[in-house]
């Protein structure tokens, strides 16, 4: 290879550089216009950018000491790739297959737990691993194979990750843009708010652009080594060895979940995984090493504490603040979560300040002290829990999704609820239980539920996001008795919330209006519906305001919830200014950095059937995971259940092609499009089945379309013979599905199987004008 070929190949494009300069950029002027932050802090994040773009810029170029390094371990990489035989080669491709998909997680769960800027900006890190990998497929035949690299920019990540969130840039990053500008609050003044914001906005997108760059760059090479494995195989047979190594990737990342394991252990067998790669070059090896340990001493040096410890659950980031005299208090992915206070009678006596937080947590028995049976959604710490047994309840079932608030709430409540005989706890999504359970209350409580936490990687869905619902209201409402109350606390975040909050539960409960009381504590404003307020004079309920009529507005114009287009927070359907804007720069990135691919010598010839297969199937993914979990139940493990059950049914389809050959094309589509309409069928209520029947007949047309579209990929790939760009185009079609899957804030979660039935048909078209179109 000539200097000249060597340079086309490793420097990046003149508009990848001004990206990068321009996110550096974007983040200096944000803190330089932010007035929260000092001018010694605004000097110091514009000094510490300099040498880290300075850095970014010298190693995009390709300098010569770099190149030295890759080609020293290029040489005996390929070696021992080549060397590769038998069980080895396909012990290799699936080890490389699971390190992909393991650091894909990894970092998405890191950068969740880092900043909840993730929480509302939600599939950044996944688009850009889909990024990485397939330009590091189209690049997997040709050149140097940059592995050396991988874990060196990842421990890099990870280090200053960590840094960042204790500066003065880390409560921007957490709060980052206000909400009307982030979800699209008040819109009529929207235009008017964005200048204030601008400084936020600044910080934000260009922190996202640079992770997002790093990200996508440091996923590169394990897409570049898993590709130049495959080829040593035929298509159909590494395609299946590919995906048995993705559900290992899933498996044991689930399995680290399970455990509650720290980012360091994260870190650290992900390292021990890339060591049967590394370890053919010294120098690479201990560049792996020397970073890993530098990353892992900073996380433990930095986590050190006597007041605040970290536990990172199967759902989020938690921290515990204890301190003497004050009570425990838990932040959940940086952001304030909840108190355990101890209001017991002995303890409201000596302090007459905790009798306003007292009434608060006990306004439904105030209302309704006869109660019996008691339903707690989003238990928490226990403080709703702790409220029922002072007033008597006899019977509580308390509803909390994360196992580790459960259990500080088991350890930390200093009038440990949860111990307490009357109080029965299942920790399960809160709407899950609702449709499972048969029993009657007569009260129901809506606790904590908004953590800002993802239900998946792979969906824009909250935690909460099928809670807050009118047909969540409506099968809540089925366990009230026939004198129940359902009393739900909230802080609003602006008047249109409150107002369609008001609709949602009016709706709900058959056209009976809500009442709201504000709170003399943290102005925390209670919803209450049910048969049981007919009689009850709420004016007399000391401590609190009747303001109704303030969320009763006949007027209002927001949407309301629905299981279809879950989206609480956001009072219409519209796609928000703040999330129009990062999509348009990302696509900006995106297109930057898989063009210089596609332009480069040697260049891989894009397969469309196998990109437009790719966005439709992040589209359809998207929706069963979101069906599956109302099914299932929002769980982490629902979920993690569903990823893998979608790369067994690909292993299956792929399986079935590999032993019997492919049909026409024509059937192939024809069945992946009529399982779409079934799916749409489905959702709109057409399906109603006895019990368990229907459960098992909706989950097998949910997953349908996820086996034909594997079914569709595995036959392209085998009438295409090139694993690397199949699987490249199929990766980078991801992404564009990725950002599609953004309409879903616009036009509702069962839209995506039209706009996915649309993108296939697009495959269809493309795929009969290749040849061997009709043939088995």
């Amino acid at each position: 290879m000539t200097p000249d070929q060597r340079e086309k190949i490793v420097s990046p494009t003149l508009l990848f550089k001004v990206v990068v300069v321009l996110a550096a950029g974007a983040i200096a002027s944000g803190a330089m216009l932010e007035p929260t932050l000092s001018a010694q802090v605004r000097a110091a994040v514009s000094l510490a950018l300099l040498p880290l773009l300075a850095a970014a810029l010298y190693a995009a170029s390709g300098p010569r000491r770099l190149i030295d390094l890759v080609d020293r371990s290029t040489a005996p990489l390929q070696s021992l790739i080549e060397g590769l035989q038998g069980r080895r080669l396909t012990a290799a491709i699936v080890l490389a297959s699971a390190l992909g998909l393991y650091i894909e997680l990894f970092l998405i769960r890191w950068h969740a737990s880092s900043f909840q800027l993730f929480a509302y900006y939600k599939n950044v890190t996944l688009i850009a691993c889909f990024l990485g990998l397939g330009i590091g497929f189209a690049l997997g035949s040709r050149g140097r194979i940059w592995l050396a690299l991988v874990v060196p920019a990842l421990a890099l990540q990870v280090g200053l990750l960590r840094l960042l969130r204790d500066t003065p840039l880390a409560s921007l990053l957490n709060n980052p843009v206000p909400g009307n500008v982030a979800l699209g609050l008040n819109a009529n003044t929207l235009i008017g708010k964005v200048p204030d914001a601008l400084p936020g906005i600044l910080i934000s997108y260009g922190f996202l652009t640079l992770v997002f760059i790093a990200t996508a760059l440091t996923l590169i090479p394990l897409g570049q080594i898993t590709a130049r494995l495959m080829k040593r195989l035929p298509e159909l047979r590494s395609y299946g060895l590919n995906l048995v190594g993705s559900i290992v990737g899933v498996v044991v990342f689930t399995l680290l979940a399970h455990f509650w394991t720290p980012p360091t252990a994260w870190l650290v067998l992900g390292v021990l995984a890339a060591l049967p790669f590394l370890r053919v070059e010294r120098r690479m090896a201990f560049a792996a090493m020397a970073s890993t340990g530098a990353a892992v001493a900073l996380l433990l040096i930095l986590g050190l504490s006597f007041e605040k410890r970290e536990i990172y659950s199967p759902y989020q980031i938690l921290f515990v603040q204890e301190r003497i005299g004050e009570p425990p208090i838990i932040l959940v992915n940086h952001t304030y979560f909840q108190r355990a206070l101890d209001l017991s009678a002995s303890s409201v006596v000596l302090d007459p300040q905790l009798e306003r937080r007292a009434r608060y947590y006990e306004l439904a028995y105030l209302i309704k002290p006869d109660t019996e049976s008691v339903l707690v959604l989003g238990s928490g710490l226990g403080n709703d829990v702790a409220a029922a047994l002072r007033r008597g309840s006899s019977r509580i079932d308390a509803v909390e999704i994360d196992p580790a608030i459960y259990y500080l709430g088991r350890q930390i409540h200093p009038e440990h609820p949860y111990l307490d005989k009357r109080v029965t706890t299942t920790v399960t999504d809160a709407r899950r239980f609702i449709r499972r359970s048969d029993e009657r209350f007569d009260v129901i409580v809506y606790g904590l539920l908004d953590s800002h936490s993802l239900l998946s990687a792979n969906t824009s869905v909250r935690l909460d996001s099928f809670v807050y619902t009118v047909e969540a209201f409506e099968e809540a409402r089925s366990l009230l008795t026939d004198d129940g109350i359902l009393v739900l606390s909230f802080s609003l975040m602006s008047q249109e919330q409150g107002e369609k909050l008001y609709r949602m539960m009016r709706k709900a409960f058959g056209g009976e209006p809500p009442r709201v009381l504000l709170s003399g504590y943290d102005r925390g404003f209670a919803f209450l519906v049910g048969p049981g307020l007919r009689n009850v004079n709420l004016v007399a309920v000391s401590g609190f305001h009747d303001v109704t009529e303030t969320f009763a507005n006949p007027e209002s114009t927001v949407d309301l919830a629905t299981d279809d287009w879950p989206f609480f927070y956001m009072p219409r359907r519209t796609i928000p200014l703040g999330y129009g804007a990062l999509i348009a720069v990302l696509l900006a990135v995106s297109f930057t950095l898989s063009a210089r691919v596609l332009q480069s010598p040697g260049r891989l010839v894009p397969s469309l059937p196998c990109f437009f297969l790719g966005a439709g199937f992040m589209l359809v993914e998207t929706r069963a995971i979101t069906e599956l979990g109302l099914l299932y139940g929002s769980t982490w493990q629902v979920v993690s259940v569903t990823i893998v059950a979608v790369l067994v049914m690909a292993f299956a389809a792929n399986l079935i092609i590999l032993k019997k050959g492919s049909p026409p094309v024509a059937v192939t589509y024809g069945l992946l499009i009529l399982s779409l309409l079934a799916g749409l069928a489905a959702g709109a209520g057409v399906l109603r089945l006895p019990g368990h029947l229907e459960l098992i007949v909706r989950t097998a047309i949910i997953t349908l379309p996820l086996f034909f579209s594997g079914f569709a990929f595995s036959s392209e790939l085998r009438r295409s013979g090139d694993v690397a760009g199949a699987l490249s185009s199929n990766l980078l079609g991801a992404v564009f599905g990725g950002f599609l899957e953004y309409a879903s804030m616009l036009f509702g979660f069962q839209a995506l199987y039209v706009i996915g039935g649309l993108i296939y048909l697009l495959a269809f078209a493309t795929s009969l004008r290749l040849p061997g179109a009709t043939r088995r």
